[in-house]
């Protein structure tokens, strides 16, 4: 029994919980992928123009100048592109963090939690669309803006500090923060987000 209980105390130790780093990561995976593939098509062309052209002088500075010079713009792009998109979920995070006075990394460990996209009555998180979403239950008061359009991806909420943030992301994340804002509010709080959303679409 003893020996159970120190293994699975081993395999607790050894999951890998997720982090606000591992969030901005996962949240760019889409534009390292596009980033890969650019960067194979830019060293192919490369090869290509080496070869093609019969000055060797000139074909070495093609290749390694006006190709290589495409993929290190093309790469920083992406990376400043990136930082950009993640940097308000990023700064959401932070907020809470000072707010609550704890740390994310920390928090994730405490609640168990090791997948880029989870939802339960304490924590949402989602990475979709290149955009980190992650709010702890009690830092968001209500829906303070309600999108009525169709395909919506973006929505207003109240935080516990008295701001108002926009949350931006995928369609099927703003309708699962909706239903996750509402399964998990009292019932004063969703009289009142049913309000603003009927003001909204009338």
């Amino acid at each position: 029994m003893a020996q159970m209980q120190y293994s699975n105390h081993d395999e607790s130790d050894k999951k890998c919980y997720i982090t606000k780093l591992n969030l901005c990561l996962h949240s760019m995976k889409t534009l390292l992928a596009i980033g890969v593939v650019f960067g194979i098509i830019f060293i192919i062309l490369g090869v290509v123009s080496y070869f093609a052209i019969e000055n060797p002088a000139l074909s070495f500075a093609v290749s390694i100048f006006v190709w290589g010079g495409f993929a290190i713009f093309f790469f920083l792009f992406l990376a400043v592109a990136g930082v950009l998109l993640v940097f308000r979920g990023i700064s959401y995070i932070k907020a809470q963090e000072f707010f609550f006075g704890f740390s994310f990394n920390d928090e994730m460990k405490t609640h168990n939690i090791s997948k880029t996209n989870h939802i339960s009555s304490d924590w949402f998180i989602n990475t979709d669309l290149t955009r980190v979403v992650a709010f702890r239950r009690d830092f968001v008061i209500s829906l303070e803006n309600y999108n009525d359009k169709l395909k919506s991806t973006s929505i207003v909420v109240l935080c516990a500090d008295g701001k108002k943030r926009k949350i931006i992301s995928s369609y099927d994340c703003i309708y699962d923060f909706e239903i996750w804002l509402d399964e998990n509010s009292s019932e004063t709080e969703k009289k009142r987000n049913r309000l603003v959303k009927r003001r909204k679409t009338t």
